[in-house]
């Protein structure tokens, strides 16, 4: 079979995979969970101009990309939302292809690209940022990164100025889409260090340098400042890292909250725990840097890209570990890590001993089926307002900010008794929130102008 007939099936059934598992997004609703406030009534996607695109910044948000991508959709497809929601499976299927021949590229080998890019293809940690629309910004950074990825790697090799053309496009589209966006120069050394094996100084990459700063430099101005001290960030930062990097393996539960509710001291054991396996293995990347390069390479790609999402989330009602659509950039750094692990085990294993490139392929085949299954069940929580609240409720009945979703989400059904009943239940729990105070007040007293302007605030802030 020719390569390029490989390549061909191999595309073809990343694609497909992709529809079986997301077949009905077309039909998805807007979600109280953000999308009202980024994009159903946000007045910058109704009638903004280039320059409002550019000055939004929204609850520590600032993603142009995104917001210029729904004023496109609306000016098409008016107000329906299903078309915005295949515009997301589009961009994932986009994303899966460039991951695909980035791996490709990295462990020539398509058969063994093709398995992993089928595991992020159906991950079901995936879900969350290609079913909700309001996450549509960590796929258009996903399309940034990994296609300035790809760039690189063929600029490296063919000095061709229209690749770093398109590895610039590319990266200015990361930059204004996430945090992590800024941060591909860093990404692209690691790279150039561990795969390419090229110890010289990195030209070509400094003219990167002023917009990574100033995108860091903006996403660290309206990020906000927190009420923890370093210490405790750093703590919470490494069990972080190890709580996505397990997640990469065991996607359950799945929620779009992972909140640390149990104490937090220096000698809770999961933090211990959490902490040490994270440096162990950081250890072990960085004693073999030489023997197995990609070790090290991988893990510095999947740190990398959680470092803007490891000190951004604190609430009163518990502090957020760790998120589904963060792993979503990182997870390709651990996926390098295991295409070219079965690389070289294929590559060694001899030809009169088949059974263990049979049992390794039957696992991997039993993994991403598996994934497909639990991607396919959570896809449908996000289908509209009420399942999602009916499933996250399930598994956080006490959160605070998920009972105010389904309160807005109720109002704007016509449901103002439900609404109310659930604003005084966070009312009465959390006296402190104060958007709950001012939702009640504007459900219980619709007549006053005022008060109705004052409730436009996200569910959550990202």
């Amino acid at each position: 079979m020719s390569k390029l007939r490989e390549i061909t099936i191999a595309c073809l059934v990343l694609c497909t995979s992709i529809v079986l598992v997301y077949e009905h997004v077309g039909t998805f609703e807007y979600l109280s969970w953000d999308d009202y406030y980024f994009i159903r009534d946000d007045p910058v996607v109704i009638s903004g101009t280039p320059i409002d695109i550019l000055h939004t910044v929204k609850y520590g948000n600032y993603a142009p990309a995104a917001t210029l991508s729904f004023q496109i959709e609306r000016r098409l497809f008016g107000t329906n939302p299903g078309e915005a929601h295949i515009v997301n499976v589009l961009l994932h299927v986009l994303n899966t292809l460039l991951v695909f021949f980035l791996l490709l590229q990295l462990v020539k080998n398509p058969w063994v690209a093709l398995a992993v890019a089928m595991i992020f293809a159906v991950h079901p940690r995936s879900v969350e940022a290609v079913a909700w629309l309001s996450a549509r910004k960590h796929l258009l950074a996903g399309a940034g990164i990994w296609g300035g990825m790809l760039a690189y790697l063929h600029y490296i090799d063919r000095k061709k100025i229209v690749w770093y053309g398109v590895l610039f496009g590319c990266f200015a589209l990361g930059v204004f889409s996430t945090p992590a966006g800024a941060l591909f120069p860093f990404a692209a050394l690691a790279i150039r260090y561990f795969h390419c094996r090229r110890r010289d100084m990195p030209w070509e990459l400094l003219p990167l340098l002023p917009l990574s700063i100033a995108g860091a430099g903006i996403a660290s101005a309206v990020g906000g400042p927190l009420s923890v001290s370093w210490p405790m960030r750093l703590m919470f930062a490494g069990k972080s890292i190890f709580a996505h990097l397990l997640a990469l393996f065991i996607p359950v539960p799945l929620s779009v909250l992972h909140l640390q509710t149990s104490p937090v001291t220096f000698a809770s054991p999961d933090i211990l725990i959490g902490i040490g396996l994270f440096l162990l293995t950081a250890i072990l990347g960085w004693r073999h840097r030489k023997t197995w390069p990609v070790l090290a390479g991988g893990l510095s790609i999947f740190v990398l890209f959680l470092i803007p999402t490891l000190f951004v989330f604190e609430k009163k009602s518990g502090i957020i570990l760790f998120q589904d659509r963060y792993l979503y950039i990182a997870m390709v750094g651990l996926l390098w890590i295991i295409a070219d692990l079965l690389a070289r085990m294929f590559r060694n294993v001899s030809r009169q001993n088949h059974m263990i490139m049979r049992m390794t392929m039957f696992m991997i085949i039993c993994m991403i089926m598996t994934f497909g299954f639990l991607a396919s069940r959570r896809t449908q929580d996000w289908h509209d307002n009420m399942r999602f609240y009916s499933a996250e409720l399930k598994m956080h009945p006490d959160a605070p900010y998920l009972h105010l979703g389904l309160g807005y989400a109720l109002e704007d059904q016509g449901n103002l008794k439900g609404a109310i009943a659930e604003y005084r239940s966070v009312v009465a729990t959390h006296p402190e929130i104060e958007l709950a105070k001012r939702l009640l007040a504007a459900a219980t007293k619709p007549h006053i102008e005022n008060v109705q302007l004052d409730i436009h605030e996200p569910m959550y802030r990202k």
